[in-house]
């Protein structure tokens, strides 16, 4: 539906007053009234946009720059002459390295996933597994499949596209988690650890 330009404005406001609770308290501890009142608008004009809280925070998801940019961290060129393998990689190292930059979009999506994840439907997961099909790890994963550089064992391509990039966020947001109780130091050598196992597991 597009919507006017004022429309916009008030929809965009709602959506970050909505990430900004959403981060600070999470999606549980936060009503549609607290949301209301940051963006100074009426509650029910917030459900005029969002007919719930549920429908709210996935947008803000889909919203999230950084996570966008997380998986995104590398410009997929099938003409490249490196393999899937030195693609995925590339990415890796790269999310072994820099993760800390996504702290804020990595908690929310584990507030999200926490919040919602029996509620996703089988439609919402289909999407969700079709969009990391296409992003960068995905094709890489797909190139080395073809080019005999990676090894998906048992599954296939899609299938440990999905599994790995789970596998990665989750143990990256548990050391996000432990931050405070555990050195910055000892986080980045267990993530870089982690990465350096399953890149060893899938060398073909």
């Amino acid at each position: 539906m597009e919507l006017s330009r004022t429309r916009q404005r008030q929809y965009d406001n709602i959506i970050s007053k909505a990430k900004e609770l959403f981060v600070k308290k999470g999606i549980d501890a936060t009503s549609m009234k607290d949301i209301a009142d940051l963006a100074e608008v009426e509650r029910k004009t917030v459900y005029n946009y969002f007919p719930s809280k549920e429908k709210l925070a996935a947008e803000v998801l889909l919203n999230l720059d950084l996570l966008v940019e997380f998986f995104n961290c590398v410009k997929f060129d099938e003409h490249s002459d490196k393999t899937g393998y030195e693609i995925l990689e590339e990415i890796l190292l790269i999310w072994a390295k820099d993760y800390s930059k996504y702290e804020e979009a990595l908690i929310y999506s584990y507030h999200f996933d926490y919040q919602y994840s029996n509620k996703v439907n089988k439609t919402q997961q289909k999407d969700a597994i079709d969009s990391l099909k296409l992003s960068p790890i995905g094709r890489a994963i797909e190139k080395g499949e073809k080019d005999g550089s990676i090894d998906v064992g048992d599954l296939d391509w899609a299938q440990m596209t999905f599994t790995l990039s789970g596998g990665c966020i989750m143990f990256i947001r548990d050391r996000l988690y432990r931050k405070d109780v555990v050195s910055e130091e000892i986080n980045n050598q267990l993530i870089a650890a982690y990465i350096k196992l399953l890149l060893k597991g899938l060398k073909a």
